[in-house]
């Protein structure tokens, strides 16, 4: 093997695989800081090379329906570490300090993919989810970008010709993108807390150890962020919970939780859009309309939103 063959070598190892090709650029240059005892020495590349690509099948659930998946796995040489990373100190990285690794890319059927945000969820982590999706409903043969938690899934308007070029294009962009602000419109929602359709704020009471009134002052006090709509239409998944009113989900949903029922469900809050069996908990009810399809925007809430939950009454 020539010199500048095993230097790339030691490039793909010391990178990962952050694209399924490779590019040459003359004014970049790295060090293999993790091979400096062996034969790798400082080369003008980029962190990418051509490793070939499989795709695994395996089943992935939305809702109630199983439909088929296939992941996109690399099946070239090894690395130290089951998850691909990109050094953030390169050029293309917004954030330096640590090590970004990739998101997961996964088919669902001929006209679908999914990509899954690396780690554990933040908020700031969901922002850069907003801004892959931001841009990925532009590309040619996009049909929509779906916005879920930590998570994206295109619909394109025909199979896509590449699978592994696709699939590279959208690793190198997640990298170089930054949050999207949470600088959505404010949306307060007026709550009768309590009483006969806040059936599950007693349980909350008992699971917590607080009063009814310090239950609801603490929800109430919060404001809360959209980080998608999903589940049903018009449903915000809202984050900023307070964990001492942390209620789990339930085991047995309730069958017949009526529209505008303002729940908890692990650490989110939310409003129901439809009346539906539900497994979140009922803690209030609120009298406006979540989901209109008879409007030009027909959710009430979209991605990046505030909201704020508001006392109109309390009924114990």
């Amino acid at each position: 093997m020539e010199r500048t063959e095993q230097s790339r070598h030691c490039a793909a190892l010391k990178f990962g695989v952050a694209s399924p090709r490779f590019i040459e650029r003359d004014s970049e240059r790295k060090s293999c800081a993790r091979y400096r005892t062996s034969r790798c020495r400082r080369q003008d590349i980029s962190p990418a090379i051509n490793i070939p690509y499989t795709r695994r099948a395996t089943t992935c659930w939305f809702g109630s329906c199983g439909s088929s998946r296939l992941d996109v796995v690399a099946t070239g040489p090894r690395v130290r570490s089951p998850e691909r990373c990109l050094s953030i100190t390169h050029r293309i990285s917004p954030f330096v300090g640590v090590l970004e690794k990739d998101p997961k890319i996964s088919l669902i059927g001929t006209l679908a993919m999914l990509v899954e945000a690396p780690g554990e969820f933040d908020l700031v982590q969901q922002g850069r989810v907003w801004s892959l999706a931001d841009v990925l409903s532009s590309w040619p043969n996009v049909e929509e970008a779906v916005i879920g938690v930590t998570n994206v899934m295109l619909t394109f308007v025909q199979p896509p010709n590449d699978i592994d070029a696709l699939a590279a294009d959208i690793i190198e962009l997640w990298h170089r993108l930054s949050p999207r602000n949470t600088d959505g419109k404010l949306i307060e929602i007026p709550v009768v807390y309590g009483g006969e359709l806040g059936f599950d704020l007693p349980a909350l009471v008992a699971r917590s150890g607080l009063s009814a009134r310090d239950v609801i002052r603490i929800h109430s006090e919060g404001e809360y962020t959209v980080c998608a709509i999903a589940s049903s239409p018009g449903f915000g998944y809202l984050h900023g919970l307070d964990p001492r009113i942390f209620m789990p989900r339930k085991s047995v949903p309730s069958l017949n939780m009526r529209a505008g029922s303002v729940t908890i469900g692990g650490m989110q809050t939310g409003v129901a859009a439809l009346t539906s069996p539900n497994g979140w908990n009922a803690i209030g009810w609120a009298d406006m309309t979540m989901f209109d399809p008879h409007k030009t925007q027909p959710s009430l809430m979209a991605p990046g939103d505030r909201v704020k939950f508001r006392i109109d009454r309390i009924e114990l």
